[in-house]
């Protein structure tokens, strides 16, 4: 009887030591495909981040020009944040939550004015977290999105 208990125990052991390595593996391997994924768009991430930044400083009043209100941005901006990172032991993300905030935005203004809010999050900033854990399928989603309110974005 207690022969079998100990092997009982052993078996469980084992089990979520395997258990452990797989998802180890995978989680490994999912950011080393994000990484060099990330690193192959750097150039692009790198030339639209610089034209981020002289779109925000050729405005001189971005959230004045803003068709939405800058505590709409705010929420939009915490939607997203609250939407990176919020599956399964903070590994994944909400696309729906993240499809809803771009749904929420009304101009190629508010684009700039959310990702200047963003700012850097989790040592990322917004460009950085979509391109680094949204499929291309999803990133399409969200061009789609906006490209329907005929705003000229694209990710």
């Amino acid at each position: 009887m207690k022969k079998e208990k100990i092997l009982i125990i052993i078996a469980v052991v084992a089990m979520l030591l395997l258990g452990g390595t797989v998802l180890s593996y995978f989680l490994i391997f999912k950011k080393k495909d994000k990484i060099s994924d990330l690193d192959d768009s750097s150039s692009q991430s790198t030339s639209s981040n610089k034209s981020l930044n002289n779109a925000i400083s050729n405005s001189d009043n971005l959230k004045e020009n803003s068709a939405t209100p800058q505590t709409k941005i705010k929420e939009i901006v915490s939607k997203l944040k609250g939407a990176f990172y919020s599956g399964l032991f903070g590994i994944t993300e909400d696309e729906a939550a993240i499809y809803e905030a771009y749904n929420m935005i009304g101009s190629r203004s508010d684009i700039l004015s959310v990702e200047k809010e963003f700012g850097v999050y989790k040592d990322m900033t917004l460009k950085e977290h979509i391109y680094d854990l949204l499929s291309e399928y999803e990133i399409a989603h969200i061009n789609e999105i906006i490209s329907s309110k005929n705003i000229d974005y694209k990710y």
